[in-house]
């Protein structure tokens, strides 16, 4: 099983690639980085149970954003679609710092 960390890691790499390689960079993928930056530092800070289904559901969202980035890197008409899977890994992951707050 994918650990959330790894995940949002893998995520936030994919991100940065795809942001690095456009200029100008596209502003939803540039807030949307902005936003995992600080949630993966409202994760350090907290104390999370990986067995909770809110950990499950956004291991899983970051994993497929982190799919649909790479995606995007090679392919820009995925772009949309990669911004839209991040979003909804941002609020899942919102989620479960809300649970365990």
């Amino acid at each position: 099983m994918t650990r959330l960390a790894d995940a949002l890691d893998d995520a936030i790499e994919k991100l940065e690639i795809l942001v690095d390689s456009q200029k100008p960079a596209p502003k939803k993928a540039v807030s949307s980085l902005k936003k995992l930056y600080s949630q993966r530092r409202d994760l350090i800070e907290s104390s999370i149970n990986n067995a909770t289904e809110e950990y499950r559901q956004a291991t899983l969202a970051l994993k497929e954003a982190a799919v649909q980035t790479h995606k995007a890197i090679n392919d820009l008409t995925k772009l949309e679609d990669a911004i839209e899977k991040i979003g909804s890994a941002i609020a899942k992951i919102g989620a479960l710092i809300l649970a365990v707050a």
